[in-house]
């Protein structure tokens, strides 16, 4: 899977190095440091997912549904600082959020799809 990363926090990690780099099907095939760097580089690469920083707040990281209403087929999971939760998005209408990781567990929430909602709303 090609994967654009979008969150300061994870390309500057020694996580990326120890856990992403080490996987065989995932390629992390470009950076970007703000949001307009992520549209821009979203539209020259075309990742089939995008990581992005997950807001403190828990919140959806505001450019999550401007991508997904833009390229209906991409992906987007949003990592927490401490890369301890994601969630999941897709078609802009799925949401899945996964709590209590560890950094060998990035790679598979990256390949899981959002499918349903399971969030604590």
């Amino acid at each position: 899977m090609r994967l654009l990363l979008a969150c300061p926090e994870l390309c500057n990690s020694l996580l990326r190095k120890e856990v992403l780099d080490r996987e065989p099907d995932i390629e992390v095939i470009g950076e970007a440091f703000d949001p307009v760097e992520t549209l821009l580089k979203v539209k020259a690469v075309r990742p089939e997912i995008v990581v992005l920083d997950l807001p403190p707040s828990g919140k959806d990281p505001g450019l999550c549904s401007h991508l997904l209403s833009e390229y209906p087929d991409l992906k987007v999971v949003a990592i927490s600082a401490q890369a301890n939760q994601a969630v999941i998005f897709e078609h802009g209408i799925f949401r899945r959020e996964l709590r209590n990781l560890t950094p060998p567990d990035i790679p598979n929430a990256l390949r899981q799809p959002a499918l349903i909602d399971d969030s604590d709303d």
